[in-house]
């Protein structure tokens, strides 16, 4: 039988975030390996590096991934592994490259998907996600801008341990108003848990938009008279909903069982502030 391993509290706040940020992004239709997902914080643990961790001005674990478009594609995923797992090598070199610490990268990145050596399809959307143990300014965000740019990354989610500088914050804000590529940040308390497991979280699902189409003739009316949910709500972040966009809430009612609510989402001008 395996010794047990002892569980250091940082060794558990990076487990606690790999685990959530994975579900986070399972959640919102990346692939995500099943194994990963499952992984225990014994089995975690065991294949720790804590040389690899104990370091500033760069990231501490990193996630690329693309979006599966059907079910389909994701057991395709599941069936190449190996191609994915020598892809992902590859893209974690040249971030060690483009970071300028060569060989300090995390080498966790996993990317899930069919992985033929060509050009990804354009039907997926590739996401990044990078685990900052220090504080990090414009600097750092430019710099991982310029990656995700030269990568053909979509969206990029920071995970911070010490919040960023107000100048960081709003170089993000103003790079997401007029780029392509998405940046979206979350403090460590903030994924420690998942939020949509909380018993009083109802389930939130994300309408499509010939979906939120549908609704809107169905009731015959327009956007603006949807009920609202903030862009800053917990639960609109954890699913990454944009302004503009629909959700369906179910909740639980003593006449009917169950209940559907639609919200739409509705910009947070107090969203950058969010810790």
């Amino acid at each position: 039988m395996t010794d047990a391993v002892v569980v250091s509290p940082f060794m558990r706040t990076v487990f606690q975030v790999r685990r959530t940020v994975l579900e986070m992004l399972h959640d919102r239709g990346y692939i995500v390996k099943v194994e990963d997902r499952s992984e225990t914080e014994q089995e975690f643990a065991r294949g720790f590096e804590p040389e690899k961790y104990q370091r500033s001005d760069n990231y501490i674990v990193v996630y690329t991934m693309r979006q599966a478009v059907s079910a389909n594609d994701e057991d395709e995923a599941n069936g190449t592994e190996d191609e994915a797992e020598s892809e992902a090598k590859d893209e974690d070199e040249a971030e060690s490259e483009a970071s300028g610490t060569e060989g300090e990268g995390e080498g966790e990145a996993k990317d899930e998907s069919e992985a033929s050596g060509t050009e990804a399809s354009p039907s997926f959307e590739k996401i990044i996600v990078f685990h900052h143990i220090e504080k990090f300014g414009v600097k750092h965000v430019r710099k991982y801008i310029t990656y995700a740019e030269k990568m053909g990354i979509h969206t990029m989610i920071f995970v911070y341990a010490i919040p960023p500088s107000t100048h960081a914050r709003m170089a993000i804000h103003d790079y997401n108003e007029y780029n392509s590529v998405r940046i979206e940040e979350f403090s460590e308390a903030r994924v420690s848990f998942n939020v949509t497991k909380h018993d009083y979280v109802p389930p939130h699902t994300k309408l499509s938009e010939t979906e939120k189409q549908a609704l809107l003739s169905k009731y015959q009316c327009k956007e603006r008279q949807l009920p609202r949910i903030s862009s800053a709500d917990p639960v609109a972040r954890y699913y990454g909903l944009r302004p503009r966009e629909v959700v369906r809430i179910v909740r639980k009612s003593e006449t009917a069982g169950r209940c559907a609510h639609y919200r739409i989402v509705h910009p947070d001008i107090l969203e950058i502030k969010h810790l």
